[in-house]
C-alpha cells in the first residue's frame, strides 16, 4: 500500500490543483480556499476512520480502502496548497514548488 502514495501523485496533485482553478474561476480566491477545505476534511475523516477500524471488524480491506482515500485526498491538498501559494506569497513560489 505505500507504492500506492507514488501512484496518487501522479493525477491526484494535479487533480487538486485543477479543481481549486475551477472553483477560482467561479467564486476567485475563496473558491481556492474551499477546494482546500474540502479535501483537508475528506483527508483527515478518513484517517479518522482509518484509526477506527479494527481487525476483527472491518478488515483489511476497509483498512485499505480507507488508506487509499486518505492518499488521494492528502495529494489532492498538496495540489491545492500549491495553487494557493503563488497568490498569498509570491516570493515564496520557489520555496513551495521545489
Amino acid at each position: 500500500s505505500a507504492a500506492l502514495f507514488g501512484v496518487w501523485n501522479l493525477f491526484a496533485r494535479s487533480a487538486g490543483g485543477m479543481l481549486s482553478d475551477w472553483l477560482a474561476a467561479r467564486m476567485g480566491i475563496r473558491g481556492r480556499l474551499w477546494a482546500l477545505f474540502a479535501c483537508a476534511l475528506v483527508m483527515g475523516s478518513s484517517l479518522l476512520v482509518f484509526a477506527s477500524i479494527t481487525f476483527e471488524g472491518s478488515g483489511l480491506g476497509a483498512a485499505l480502502v480507507t488508506l487509499c482515500v486518505f492518499g488521494c485526498s492528502l495529494c489532492m491538498t498538496n495540489g491545492c496548497v500549491f495553487s494557493i501559494v503563488p497568490f498569498l506569497e509570491p516570493s515564496a513560489v520557489g520555496g513551495v514548488s521545489g
